[in-house]
């Protein structure tokens, strides 16, 4: 498989009905593992949210050692981001 995706480097991934971030520790044809991930209810100005991620204006992070499995079949887009900034509420 000719992957374009970068184990152990963090990434936003939007799906069909949600936002994720995190590190990427597996990925396969049918799911992404991530973990240091969060939720991420509302991105805020996404422009400014993706030049820098704690611009977020709701985030829940799972916590810190959490595997987070995601379908890659609910995928829309994702991209890399130069780190992960959780916010803790």
């Amino acid at each position: 498989m000719n992957e374009k995706f970068e184990i152990g480097k963090f990434y936003m991934i939007h799906t069909v009905t949600s936002f994720y971030k995190g590190r990427l520790l597996e990925v396969d044809d049918k799911e992404f593992v991530l973990d240091d991930c969060s939720w991420v209810a509302d991105t805020g100005r996404f422009n400014e949210f993706v030049l820098d991620d704690s611009k977020v204006s709701e985030e829940e992070p799972f916590p810190k050692d959490t595997k987070v499995i995601v379908a890659r079949g609910a995928l829309i887009v994702a991209y890399q981001i130069p780190k992960s900034t959780r916010k803790l509420k």
